[in-house]
């Protein structure tokens, strides 16, 4: 019997040891060694490459794959002009066959790479046309000099900016004024003529050039062949990207994209370019132009080309696909980027090292509404809304580079799908996810109309509740506490793209488990896409509220005036907004947030305004950001005055609630860390790290602390009623209320509800505990 034991073993050892020695000799081929890793050099240097084994090494500079077959060069080709729609119904399209052509090679390793500081080449990739636009207007300008005489050029310029939106506006309306008068004689519609009344001024030359254009550095990918047998054998591509100049030059963290060209700009299928999808849609025949997203543009194809990533802060790389992102800012020269992380990457520290990102999809978005403008507001409004009960997406702003050359600034997001939610909120199953959001679909006559669509599962249950006039019904469906909290912030943000836009809500179809919260099936929302701050104009008199009634059957605000025309859960919804406008939206607390995202992009923005030619100016981004300070300062004020005429609310009060001490001779003295107080739905006297984060919520909240200290100070409408509880810390206990409205019969309970009708203080007496 021991015999047969040891015989057993010895198979099983053989068989491993045999298993060991294929799986070694199918081992795939290493990539080839770099003498250098990617990032920021001070001098040029020379990069070697080499392999432990006896193969050839071939490698390209332009972000193409090497490819041993193409040591001659190939050439893709793109469009940089357009030709517009026609100015009437009818008439013919010369579309003209104006390409132009790049280069992409691969070389055989031979000799050590010099990598040099490459900004005084010429522009390549930043010098063609992401749009449809009849003259692009974006291309980065050769960097002028310090010359004094540069100075007032520049000043020059930027009048000349100015006039030509002038120029711009008056075409546009003599353009309108032509196309009403052919309608009035014809009785037909006429498209929007583009007949140039007057002609832009041109820019100033600056009188001296520094000698460098758009900067960029060099991508190096190398693949390893080796022949054995009559047999060739390739190893996986190694890229690295290198960059002569100090990294302290721009805003940290950065990202590298390496993709090929052609797969991103070409004419024939590039990502980012208008290209022959554009062409084909307007050889078709076009009436009119009536919405971006009617253009069946190239970047809407569906491709996903591969491309490789990497993170120098954190020394992460990754194999992605790449898409683009977005509805109407798909048409923008910055492309938002979808990117889809392969399933063998590590995590990526996109955002933070404690919470890496495995296989979720990842957005670097170009700001949507607020790209001209000020490129953050979006990001920081989804930081301020953290903690409340609904998700957010996070954000981390980066300086890209595409293929080594310098693309601007994009805002890692999260995006929101099933993978996003099943990953956050740890649920059993994506395939039970049920999402929706409002899209563009087309009707019955071709034109596309805003609806509800399914992202992931089906409409049919939430279609059949926004017909339900049963408050129960739909009271059961939902988890109110994220409806409060998401109607509140829509409404005090005035986002004028919600909600027939950018709408968005899930829920659970799984089994139902009690360690897991969001398995109860009820729906819920998410927060996204909310840069059309104060109705896109950052007007803090903004009215949502009197929007939301005007809109009144739009099927999105279906569950709100439902339940408006209820006492109780109106007062619910109405305390639980003056709740936040205290604190959440308190206007320090907003403007703290500004200010941080102007002084993190300070630094940035001039060279992204440099390379695509918005914001128009330094001062016109200054002064968007102070737009957005005046709108965190004004709106709190705004937004109570349109509730209080909304729902018919008296004025409102002042509520002082404060702490104190006292001891057995009856003095007092302020004891401002030895109690919380529970005031509605807030929990007063805790910094942030006791915050509890709710349930729906993607993050906890951030920046609180100050905001919930005691002794506090809020605003609420007269006669609504306030709840209070008091618990005091270890080490005390609750003796009594003082303050106005405060009686006998209620002093020593520690739960009170007052109705105030006139500034009201309060203060809660301590003892030391026996």
């Amino acid at each position: 019997m021991a015999q047969n034991f040891v015989l057993t073993a010895l198979r099983w050892v053989l068989f491993l040891l045999l298993a060991f020695v294929g799986n070694m000799a199918q081992a795939e081929l290493e990539q080839p060694h770099f003498s250098h890793s990617s990032g920021f050099y001070a001098q040029p240097f020379e990069l070697q490459l080499d392999h432990p084994d006896d193969v050839t090494i071939y490698y390209t500079l332009d972000g193409s794959e090497p490819d041993p077959d193409n040591l001659n060069g190939r050439t893709y080709r793109y469009k940089n002009n357009y030709q517009q729609p026609p100015l009437v119904a009818g008439q013919p399209i010369d579309i003209a066959p104006d390409f132009l052509h790049h280069e992409y090679q691969t070389w055989r390793y031979e000799a050590p790479i010099f990598i040099d500081d490459r900004s005084a080449d010429a522009d390549r990739i930043s010098a063609i046309a992401t749009t449809d636009a009849q003259i692009p207007t974006y291309f980065p300008k050769p960097e002028p000099s310090d010359h004094w005489l540069n100075r007032y050029v520049d000043y020059g310029n930027q009048l000349i900016v100015q006039l030509n939106r002038g120029v711009s506006n008056l075409n546009r309306l003599l353009n309108k004024v032509v196309r009403n008068y052919k309608r009035w004689r014809s009785g037909e519609s006429q498209p929007t003529g583009q007949i140039p009344f007057v002609r832009p001024l041109p820019q100033l030359p600056y009188w001296e050039y520094a000698h460098r254009n758009n900067y960029k550095g060099t991508p190096v990918r190398a693949m390893a062949v080796k022949h054995v047998d009559g047999q060739t054998e390739q190893s996986p591509i190694a890229t690295h990207t290198y960059f002569i100049g100090d990294s302290e030059d721009f805003l940290a963290p950065h990202i590298f994209i390496t993709a090929p060209e052609q797969d991103l700009y070409a004419y024939d299928g590039g990502i980012f370019v208008a290209g022959k999808g554009y062409d084909d849609w307007l050889a078709a025949g076009v009436e009119k132009r009536e919405h971006s997203r009617q253009i069946p543009y190239e970047w809407n194809n569906g491709k996903t080309p591969q491309a490789h990533i990497e993170l120098p802060h954190a020394s992460k790389t990754a194999e992605v696909r790449l898409k683009t992102h977005g509805g109407t800012s798909r048409g923008y020269p910055s492309k938002s980027i979808r990117i889809y992380p392969g399933k063998q990457n590590s995590p990526l520290p996109i955002f933070d090292d404690e919470n890496p990102i495995l296989n979720n999809r990842i957005i670097l978005r170009n700001a949507g509404n607020d790209w001209s403008q000020g490129v953050f507001l979006d990001g920081v409004f989804q930081q301020l809304l953290q903690g409340l009960h609904f998700s957010t997406q996070r954000y981390r702003p980066y300086t890209v580079f595409i293929n080594g050359e310098y693309h601007g600034i994009l805002n890692a997001r999260d995006r929101f799908d099933s993978r996003f939610l099943t990953a956050l909120f740890d649920l059993p199953s994506r395939k039970e996810v049920e999402l929706i959001k409002t899209g563009l679909q087309p009707d019955e006559n071709g034109d596309l109309q805003r609806v509800n669509t399914a992202q992931h599962g089906s409409i049919d249950a939430l279609e059949a509740l926004n017909h339900s006039t049963d408050t129960e019904q739909i009271i059961q469906a939902i988890d109110w506490d994220s409806l409060q909290d998401y109607f509140s912030s829509q409404f005090y943000l005035g986002n004028n793209d919600w909600p027939d836009n950018n709408y968005r809500l899930w829920r659970y179809l799984g089994s139902a488990d009690d360690d897991i919260p969001l398995t109860d099936g009820k729906w819920r929302w998410l927060m996204y896409d909310i840069d059309a701050v104060g109705g896109a104009e950052l007007d803090p008199k903004f009215n949502a509220l009197h929007r939301a009634q005007r809109k009144k059957d739009s099927q999105n605000y279906h569950f709100f005036h439902q339940l408006m025309a209820d006492p109780t859960y109106q007062q619910q919804f109405i305390t639980r907004f003056a709740d936040l406008l205290n604190t959440t939206f308190a206007p320090d607390r907003v403007s703290s947030s500004i200010r941080q995202a102007e002084e993190h992009l300070a630094k940035e923005m001039p060279q992204h305004i440099r390379r695509w030619g918005t914001p128009r100016t330094m001062d016109y981004w200054h002064d968007h950001v102070e737009k957005a300070i005046q709108f965190a300062q004004q709106r709190p004020a705004e937004q109570r005055q349109q509730l209080q005429d909304y729902f018919d609310l008296s004025a409102p009060y002042e509520l002082s609630l404060d702490v104190v001490l006292e001891d057995k001779k009856g003095r007092t003295q302020p004891a401002h860390k030895a109690a919380t107080i529970q005031l509605n739905t807030l929990t007063l006297g805790i910094n942030d790290h006791e915050l509890t984060q709710p349930a729906a919520a993607s993050a906890p909240a951030i920046d609180m602390e100050k905001y919930l200290a005691l002794p506090w100070q809020g605003e609420y409408f007269a006669g609504m009623p306030i709840r209070l509880d008091i618990t005091p810390r270890e080490g005390y206990q609750f003796s009594h209320w003082e303050g106005d409205g405060i009686t006998a019969e209620i002093a020593q309970q520690h739960h009170i509800e007052l109705h105030p009708e006139k500034n009201t203080a309060l203060t809660a007496v301590l003892k030391k505990s026996t």
